[in-house]
């Protein structure tokens, strides 16, 4: 914002209404000064009050002229709400729903090792990854991971030790849940 420093009004030697008006203006940093010649009849009804408020709105222009930020609308409140959350969830099944969908199950039953090869190819391991010694515990612990399920370690050794073909469905009902 332009602020004024001085202002004088000085008219000239001239009786015929030549006025001089000098303004000094400080605008980041640069000093800028504004000479506004005026010609008037002196023999109008204007008074000096009224020729310097004419002068003032030259002022206030020219001010305008050097301000950069110029607003032209009022600021608009937004407001936006955000939930936080850890993004941690639940098996969407419990490990003993095998029957909960029946296909799984089935294959489940009769050819785990084609249903574990397939959990582990969803999962993008090798299809002989089911084959290594506690390879499915691994692969337990990865789906938990990629899907942000609670859990441990611990909690996964304990299913695929004691129910490893009810994990193998529950890890494959998973899968086919979240795509």
């Amino acid at each position: 914002m332009c602020e004024e420093l001085n202002l004088a009004a000085v008219p000239s030697v001239s009786t015929k209404g030549l006025l001089v008006w000098t303004w000094v203006f400080e605008y980041a940093g640069v000093v800028i000064i504004c000479h506004v010649i005026s010609v008037y009849k002196l023999d109008s009804d204007w008074s000096c009050t009224d020729l310097r408020r004419r002068h003032q709105l030259i002022l206030s222009l020219v001010a305008m002229a050097f301000q950069s930020n110029v607003i032209s609308s009022q600021p608009q409140v937004t407001v936006t709400e955000y939930t936080v959350s850890n993004g941690v969830s639940e098996w969407s099944s419990n490990v003993c729903d095998c029957c909960e969908d029946c296909g799984i199950c089935l294959c489940a039953t009769f050819i785990p090792c084609i249903l574990a090869c397939k959990v582990a190819q969803d999962n993008g391991d090798s299809c002989c990854v089911p084959f290594l010694p506690g390879a499915m515990i691994a692969l337990r612990t990865s789906i938990r991971s990629r899907y942000r399920i609670n859990g441990s370690v611990c909690d996964d050794w304990v299913v695929m030790a004691c129910l490893p073909l009810c994990g193998l469905c529950q890890m494959a009902r998973e899968q086919k849940m979240r795509g």
